[in-house]
């Protein structure tokens, strides 16, 4: 079984995925960046400044989870891992171990309005409830942005990108399936 680097952007299905390969492969541990992201935030006001998951720029934080993720893995080689985040690039993914399944996650081919849709639909934290309409297109547009260059990089650097804008269950399940064969190469 190897490591597993779930990344993309927010509301994608990263964290659904996990929890499904998590029920049915034990032997996973969840590493869940959201997490170490808010309580990071919390605690260096420069952070608020970050926009998370800047594509192709680097900054501390994501200097911070890669070392964290390294760390982890290296003090506790019996176990695996699925680190599941908004805030690497795949350029970081593959500096860190490129031998891990990479996996992206993304909704290039909705419209903003469906991206805010889907926000409300499987918003399980009430985020949106927080925050004013603007804030949340603000949000989706962005969101949109970084799909479409995921995308991109993925296909630059032949990883798999599942896009999860419709049919969400199906495609999660399409992407466990992948996983699991990828997983059984070796």
């Amino acid at each position: 079984m190897k490591n597993i680097f779930l990344l993309g952007v927010s509301r994608s299905g990263k964290t659904t995925l996990a929890k499904m390969f998590r029920e049915k492969y034990p032997i996973y541990q969840l590493l869940d960046c959201d997490s170490i992201r808010f309580a990071y935030k919390k605690s260096l006001k420069k952070f608020a400044e970050f926009h998370v998951n800047d594509v192709g720029k680097s900054c501390e934080y994501q200097t911070f989870i890669s070392e964290y993720y390294v760390g982890t893995i290296s003090n506790n080689k019996d176990l695996k891992y699925i680190l599941d985040t908004v805030d690497l690039s795949i350029e970081q993914a593959l500096k860190i171990h490129s031998d891990e399944i990479i996996v992206c996650f993304g909704y290039a081919n909705l419209t903003i309005t469906e991206i805010v849709e889907n926000y409300k639909k499987y918003d399980d934290t009430n985020w949106t409830e927080e925050k004013t309409a603007e804030a949340i297109y603000k949000k989706a547009n962005r969101w949109l942005d970084v799909s479409n260059s995921l995308e991109k990089a993925c296909e630059k650097y032949n990883i798999k990108y599942f896009d999860t804008g419709t049919n969400r269950k199906k495609v999660l399940n399409e992407a466990f399936k992948w996983i699991e064969t990828q997983n059984s190469k070796d």
